[in-house]
């Protein structure tokens, strides 16, 4: 809403900080709200559906993940690393 960026609203700012902050009418039309909350609603059901359709692909590494979180309770990037391409973690050496 901020700064529109999709194909039907273009680059164009409809509101900003102060009239968000202090509730100050919009200074666009009614038809201008409607498509504002129709791309909102476009941009969240598309983006909830990705990460749905991403997580049901990559079950085996979610999984893996929280398992190995809940044993080492953290992870690092090597291990993150090693979990995506479904590899099993092994303590690190500390000694």
């Amino acid at each position: 809403m901020k700064w529109g960026l999709s194909d039907k609203l273009g680059p164009i700012k409809y509101k900003d900080e102060r009239q968000m902050s202090v509730g100050l009418s919009e200074s666009y039309s009614e038809k201008v709200a409607q498509t504002i909350d129709e791309e909102i609603r476009f941009l969240v059901d598309s983006n909830y559906s990705r990460a749905l359709t991403l997580l049901n692909t990559n079950m085996d590494i979610l999984h893996n993940m929280a398992q190995a979180l809940m044993h080492f309770e953290t992870i690092n990037r090597n291990q993150i690393d090693e979990l995506m391409v479904g590899k099993a973690l092994v303590p690190e050496n500390k000694g």
